[in-house]
Order: structure tokens, then sequence, then C-alpha cells
């Protein structure tokens, strides 16, 4: 119990130091904590407001990568401010992605049948509230979900609909044909 009391500890306390974010985005989450009912419009990290099955979560992380670090805003002017603060500081790099998207309408995703394997739309995956969907059906609207790489290679020779197929695994492949794997981080690479 301890030891288990004691790795919870230290796992509250990178995140609540964003220990796993870029300089910049921990510089702009570490100056708005306190700052956050003060109106300063920083709602969060987008990986604080999307939720999947633990079985996706690598699929999740694989194809969504640094943008898991973009930091959710009210509105533009809000991420100009913190964007702001850390080029005067000289901080590092981050990217803002305001509530309000401009998004363009497109056609519902076709998600392609593969011999013998699954697919489905990575999006449909993926729970969140009504006020970030947007931004989570953006960034996942060509995704499309497969059980493995084989299937993902299938997929991609079948159709040129231009779809990133990822793996449960976590392999993308992008819809030029790009392969790529990505380690999964976890805190206890850290901890220990």
């Amino acid at each position: 119990y301890e030891k288990l009391n004691s790795r919870l500890t230290s796992l509250q306390e990178l995140h609540d130091k964003f220990e796993e974010c870029e300089n910049g985005v921990r510089s702009i989450m570490l100056r708005s904590t306190g700052e956050r009912d003060a109106g300063n419009g920083i709602r969060g990290l987008l990986a604080d407001f999307i939720q999947t099955d633990p079985q996706y979560e690598t699929a999740v992380e694989a194809v969504l990568g640094e943008k898991l670090q973009y930091i959710v805003v009210e509105s533009h002017r809000n991420g100009i401010e913190a964007l702001d603060y850390i080029k005067s500081q000289a901080l590092g790099k981050a990217s803002i992605v305001p509530l309000a998207l401009r998004l363009h309408e497109s056609s519902p995703t076709v998600v392609p049948t593969p011999a013998g394997g699954r697919a489905m739309p990575l999006g449909m995956l993926v729970s969140t509230t009504d006020e970030y969907r947007s931004i989570i059906d953006h960034l996942l609207s060509d995704v499309i979900l497969v059980d493995c790489l084989a299937t993902a290679l299938s997929v991609w020779h079948a159709s040129g609909n231009g779809h990133t197929l990822v793996t449960l695994d976590g392999e993308v492949v992008d819809p030029a044909g790009i392969i790529t794997h990505n380690d999964r981080f976890t805190y206890d690479e850290v901890v220990e």
C-alpha cells in the first residue's frame, strides 16, 4: 500500500508540474495555474478534455502525439497573450487551440472495409464534452483505427481516400504511406 501510495503521489506531482510537457507549454500552464480564476482564458491541455477506453489509449496517443499538449483557450486573444509571455521570456514553443475553431464542412468519414480486419473512425471512440467536440472532431476527422499493421497496409493499398490509419499498438500509416511507430511514454519511466 505504501509503495503504491508513494507512486501515486509522485505521479500526481509530475502531472501538477506539467513535467511531461514541452518547456513553453509547461511555462504557460504553471503561470496560468494560479490565474485560472482571474479570467486568463486558458482552459487546460487538450489531453485533459479527452477520454477513451484503455484499449484505445495507445492509438489515440500515437496519432495525436504532441497535439495532446495543445493549450485550449477561450479565444485567440487569450492564446496570443500566452504566446507573448513565452516569447518575451524565451521559454520555448507551444501550440494554442481556441474553442471556436473555423471548421470546413466535411462529408462523413467513409470507413474502408478491410479483408479480415476491423476498421472504424477513431473519433467515435474518444469522448469529450460538447464544448470540446469540434476540436476533437477536427483533429481526428480522417483517422481510422485498425486492428494491426497488416490491416492498415491492406486498407492503405486498397483505398486512395487519404485517411490516416492507426493500429491498436500505435503504428501510424499516414495518407502518403509513411509508417511511424511511437513508443508509448509512461510515467513509470520517469518515476523509476
